[in-house]
């Protein structure tokens, strides 16, 4: 790199001492200024551009992303799975700088968003005068959505975990576990059996809802989509219009179902599971973006159709495998007794998420922490409320904080801070 500077130190003198540079990058005290001018990395007849500069070296010497991409910047808790897999297969995209110049861009801010927190604030400044597709959520829905989540239970669990017949199958079925506190500071967490709302201040303290830091860091483009328009009933037809917009690949026909689905389904964390007997692996799964072209679905032999599972649970075998009648017979009583468990489970579940008006009450009765979220939002939501109001008029419980707010503390000054 230190030779690549060398060799290449005219065009860099010439552009940090231009009007342009100063202007752009030195008058700002920008914290990553480009080494380079970005107009000209743009033009192919240039003598270094976007075309000819490796991604790894384009990264470490500040250059922003090339004119018309398209930056994703998708935040957890907001029902993106559908947007990543319609990027994912139909778009060149790109979730590492160095890996590429010359993609589309995911930025996906998670709930752990600051484990790499000064890399990502690199790629924020470096999302420069592109379009921004932003995916949003009613602030109250991520809350609660965040403390139902759940996580594998032990460490060493994961998707497709082998079992065997001679397993217990409640204690198989034994597999999440809820966040009661995160430090994420010192990196340790409080564990529950059970959804808790004492999760919530661990939430505000995280990234999760840096919408106007993030984006007022940059000159994108911003184009809101709320979680409403990607549900199942709408997501296809979102993701067609936003193709047309954006001049992206249009989602396939043959897809409609894997967009429309809902990703985080009942059976999240608990399956998929691989029974394995007589060397024989036997797939039960959740959710057919877990079926392999390798598998075959066996529902039909190992269930019985008026099983409330029949048409949610995808039973399946390598296409290779041939199963004896005496195993279908064995297989059909096994699947019964665990479709048995897993329904007590899914249910014993269910019953303990937590609703978003038991989040607003139990806001209602914490002052500070309802302050907290009250200042946190009135900062970040700036840039939402004035270029899409409609949207923020939308979130049902949103409005209800703040008219909570409103009642019971009137207008919050910085001093009580």
């Amino acid at each position: 790199n230190f030779n690549y500077f060398i060799q290449n130190f005219d065009l860099i003198e010439e552009w940090l001492l231009s009007d342009n540079f100063k202007e752009r990058y030195k008058k700002g005290n920008h914290p990553y200024p480009s080494l380079l001018d970005p107009k000209k990395l743009n033009d192919e007849n240039e003598k270094i551009n976007y075309h000819n500069i490796p991604a790894e070296l384009a990264w470490e010497m500040n250059l922003p992303l090339p004119r018309n991409k398209i930056v994703y910047i998708g935040y957890g808790l907001s029902g993106n799975a559908a947007m990543l897999f319609y990027l994912s297969k139909y778009n060149k995209v790109t979730t590492n700088y160095m890996q590429s110049y010359n993609s589309n861009y995911i930025f996906n801010i998670n709930y752990q968003f600051n484990k790499d927190i000064l890399v990502n604030f690199k790629k924020i400044h470096l999302l420069y005068e592109n379009k921004a597709i932003v995916l949003t959520r009613d602030p109250i829905e991520r809350i609660v959505t965040a403390i139902n989540h759940g996580y594998w239970k032990n460490l060493n669990q994961k998707d497709f975990d082998l079992i065997s017949v001679d397993d217990d199958i409640d204690k198989v079925l034994d597999r999440i576990r809820y966040v009661k506190k995160h430090d994420m500071k010192n990196n340790h967490i409080e564990w529950s059996d059970e959804p808790t709302l004492d999760m919530i201040d661990s939430i505000l303290d995280n990234h999760c809802f840096k919408y106007n830091t993030i984006l007022k860091k940059t000159n994108l483009a911003i184009n809101y989509v709320d979680m409403k328009q990607i549900s199942e009933e709408y997501a296809f037809e979102t993701l067609q219009g936003l193709a047309e917009k954006f001049k992206l690949t249009q989602p396939n026909e043959a897809d409609r179902h894997i967009i429309s689905m809902k990703q985080n389904n009942i059976f999240r964390y608990l399956l998929p599971l691989v029974l394995r007997i007589n060397k024989i692996d036997i797939f039960i799964i959740g959710s057919s973006l877990h079926v392999s072209p390798r598998y075959k679905i066996i529902n039909h032999l190992v269930l019985d159709f008026d099983n409330p599972f029949y048409d949610l649970l995808f039973i399946s075998i390598n296409k290779e495998q041939m199963l004896s009648n005496d195993l279908i017979i064995f297989l059909k009583q096994y699947m019964f007794n665990f479709t048995i468990a897993l329904d007590k489970k899914v249910k014993f579940l269910q019953s303990n998420l937590l609703s978003k008006e038991k989040c607003i009450d139990y806001l209602k009765n914490k002052k500070e922490i309802r302050k907290k979220l009250k200042k946190i939002l009135d900062e970040e939501l700036v840039h939402i409320k004035q270029h899409r109001p409609d949207i923020v008029a939308s979130w049902k419980y949103y409005q209800e904080f703040e008219k909570m707010c409103k009642e019971l503390d009137g207008d919050i000054q910085e001093k009580d801070f």
